[in-house]
């Protein structure tokens, strides 16, 4: 089974409007499971881009995060595996990018880096790497973009880094 998860988009909501939408989606298919035939023991999250930096979130972050929301209340929405096509995992490394931040991470945060760092950091998957939380794998994009060194989790829960594009690895 898989479905295709909506989630509102800048302007209508800022973080962490979007990882709420997310985990409400995975609650809600685990609250109807019988119903849609899916198996509530796993779970997994992919995405592209946006939709990868969510799925990264969906797998490293759990309800002491602070983005469960109140829908579906008493299902997780913690996913067991995560497939990620080159979603930005630290944020912050773009902070000095004013291109970015004017263009997307600014909006998307609702504030420069310069003016919230914490809020940068909060919505960047790489604060919540650690043990017991699925691996992330970091798959190929295309080289052409030069995104800032990312970080993927490891099987036993540890940060790795990735070179930019181009970079010998």
């Amino acid at each position: 089974m898989a479905a295709s998860v909506g989630y509102r988009l800048v302007p209508d909501a800022t973080f962490p409007g979007q990882i709420e939408d997310a985990k409400t989606a995975v609650r809600f298919l685990r609250a109807h499971a019988d119903k849609y035939a899916i198996d509530k023991k796993r779970v997994a999250a992919m995405g592209w881009s946006a939709g990868g930096h969510l799925a990264c979130l969906l797998g490293l972050t759990d309800e002491t995060c602070g983005f469960d929301g109140k829908e579906c209340p008493g299902q997780s929405s913690q996913v067991q595996a995560v497939i990620d096509y080159f979603g930005p995992t630290d944020l912050a490394a773009f902070g000095k990018d004013e291109l970015a931040q004017k263009g997307m991470l600014g909006p998307f945060i609702g504030a420069k880096y310069a003016d919230n760092p914490a809020a940068h950091a909060k919505a960047s998957p790489i604060q919540y790497v650690k043990k017991g939380r699925p691996a992330v794998p970091d798959l190929p994009r295309d080289q052409g973009l030069d995104c800032p060194d990312r970080a993927i989790a490891g099987p036993d829960g540890e940060a790795q880094g990735r070179p930019r594009a181009g970079e010998a690895g």
